[in-house]
Formats: C-alpha cells, structure tokens, sequence
C-alpha cells in the first residue's frame, strides 16, 4: 500500500486533509510505526487518521469523567 492510498498520508496535500475552521494544531509525538499503524486503520475503515485521534481523545476524556453530553464532533 502506498502513501497516497491511506488517508492522510504522505502524498496528500493541505487541500486534500482539509482544516477546521476554529480548531487549534498541537503536535503529537509518537512512534513513526505507531502512525502508520493509525494510517493503516484508517484506510482499513474508510476513514481519516484525523477522526481516528478525535476517537482516542474522546475515549481518554470519558475515561477521566471530562466528556460529559460529548461526542467525537465536539472533540
């Protein structure tokens, strides 16, 4: 599978991931196997790496009793 085929991959550009209008940017260090497996579940899915993290941050709010009347889109 190449860069291009997995959502958010390496050959998209800007244009192709879109942005959310209001949303802050803060990177996330993690391992470069550890985003390609997210990636790959993406493709496997029909969905972005993108929706993926809000998925995770979501989770991890609920767990800590933080995500009271939330869902991913308020995430």
């Amino acid at each position: 599978m190449r860069d291009d085929e997995i959502p958010g991959g390496k050959g998209q550009g800007r244009a192709a991931r879109g942005t959310r209008e209001g949303d802050v940017h803060r990177s996330l260090y993690a391992k470069p196997e550890t985003f390609d497996l997210i990636r790959r579940l993406a493709f496997e899915k029909n969905t972005t790496a993108q929706a993926l993290y809000r998925e995770g941050l979501l989770l991890m709010l609920q767990k800590h009793g933080q995500a009271t009347g939330k869902d991913g889109e308020d995430i």
